[in-house]
């Protein structure tokens, strides 16, 4: 099973989306996106939540919601998770 991401990076950092192109429809695995929810469409796919979206997200739990203390937690474990792979 693949990792794929939403969009792919070339080497002069054009972003090419990848459902414009074909690519999607035809590939299996797991997808990491942010919560956009086109991507729900692609059943061939397991739909992941980028961590980078997850962390903006965790943030925003944090910031406005101070008694939400198990979103710091999770904010750790993300980090530590990134670290370790």
């Amino acid at each position: 099973m693949c990792a794929l991401s939403a969009s792919a990076l070339c080497k002069t950092a054009v972003i090419f989306p990848l459902g414009e192109i074909g690519i999607l429809p035809k590939a299996n695995g797991i997808l990491s996106v942010d919560e956009l929810a086109a991507y729900n469409k692609y059943e061939n796919l397991l739909i992941a939540l980028c961590n980078a979206h997850m962390l903006r997200e965790l943030k925003g739990i944090v910031e406005n919601y101070k008694d939400q203390s198990w979103a710091k937690t999770m904010i750790r474990l993300l980090r530590r998770i990134n670290r370790a792979v």
